[in-house]
């Protein structure tokens, strides 16, 4: 009795349904808050059906809804955990908005993986405008590609120090790290194939004062604007072998408030490196880290062209007390 329902011809063929067929909808819900269940039989939940009911904390949605529209549980301020079902592919503008606004404890929307639509960010009629759920999802799932087409970052179970997105690289998706929200000193990366995003101040670890160390994965591929600027006391890092381009800031000023000599040792592939442009805008810009690079090898020669003082072996860097003279009859270290 909690709820007012109506059977309406307004099936949508991108839902897996006839043009127009009939479906049962939520029209209105009229009970006291708390914990919904929705009932089974229930397709779509119309506009406006539980808008601003601040009364309902937790909703159980049916195996079988298929589609929330516009505003569904728009200002449902204190609703923080929702149980989504796996038949779920479509919310409208504002669904969520305002859930959990104001409630200072971190949770998640656990989303189903095959969902074909949210409202982009676009004018203003965001699915989750305001709203402070942290969109988790598993990855390689239609469901993440989505929400990252729609300009929404998100989280992996068991990951929940990283917000990602999935961008097209050369017609295929690639997973990016966006940012890193927790409190380790440090930090093993998950699997990925870049490291940063496209907005400058909302990166990676830009200006981490917490991390001492960093461990690129295997497979990491490109380390975006400012990923790990200002990281004044990340002096240990592991480069992959798979590493090939460093953009603009990439690493600088990294381990500037360390007083210890330390090392960042290089792999021989990288193809691009932001170096000598005469604006500060060099990948180690700053940096205090000893070089060390294979011989010969591609990174060598844009360590040299952006002037950094560079080793061909660690062993050879750390025989020397003094970075800006790394010249053997032994070996041929040389700075650019």
């Amino acid at each position: 009795y909690d709820f007012r329902y109506r059977y309406e011809a307004r099936g949508r063929e991108e839902d897996g349904l006839e043009y127009n067929q009939n479906v049962l909808f939520v029209k209105d819900y009229v009970g006291a808050g708390g914990t919904v269940s929705i009932p089974e039989g229930t397709v779509y939940v119309d506009d406006n059906a539980f808008r601003d009911n601040a009364a309902i904390t937790k909703l159980v949605l049916p195996e079988g809804l298929l589609r929330l529209f516009d505003d569904a549980f728009s200002g449902c301020v204190n609703l923080t955990d929702v149980t989504f079902p796996s038949s779920l592919k479509s919310l409208g503008a504002r669904v969520f908005q305002y859930c959990g606004r104001d409630l200072a404890t971190p949770f998640y929307f656990d989303l189903p993986d095959d969902m074909a639509n949210v409202v982009k960010s676009q004018g203003g009629a965001h699915t989750f405008q305001d709203c402070n759920a942290i969109l988790r999802v598993r990855r390689d799932t239609a469901t993440a590609r989505m929400l990252s087409d729609c300009n929404y970052s998100v989280t992996f179970p068991g990951e929940e120090d990283f917000r990602y997105r999935y961008e097209p690289v050369n017609g295929e998706y690639k997973l990016y790290l966006w940012n890193y929200v927790g409190s380790a000193t440090a930090v093993t990366i998950p699997s990925v194939y870049g490291i940063g995003s496209t907005n400058y101040y909302n990166t990676a670890f830009r200006d981490n004062k917490a991390i001492t160390k960093a461990v690129l994965p295997d497979g990491v591929v490109e380390v975006r604007d400012s990923a790990f600027y200002n990281c004044t006391l990340l002096t240990d890092v592991n480069f992959p072998s798979s590493l090939r381009v460093l953009k603009n800031h990439a690493f600088e000023k990294c381990g500037s408030a360390s007083s210890a000599r330390y090392y960042y040792v290089l792999p021989g592939g990288i193809t691009e490196m932001t170096t000598g442009t005469g604006a500060g805008w060099d990948s180690f810009n700053d940096c205090a880290a000893v070089f060390v690079a294979p011989e010969g090898s591609s990174t060598c020669k844009l360590l040299s062209n952006g002037i950094y003082v560079h080793y061909h072996s660690l062993a050879n860097a750390q025989a020397h007390a003094d970075p800006h003279d790394p010249r053997t009859s032994a070996d041929q270290d040389y700075r650019g």
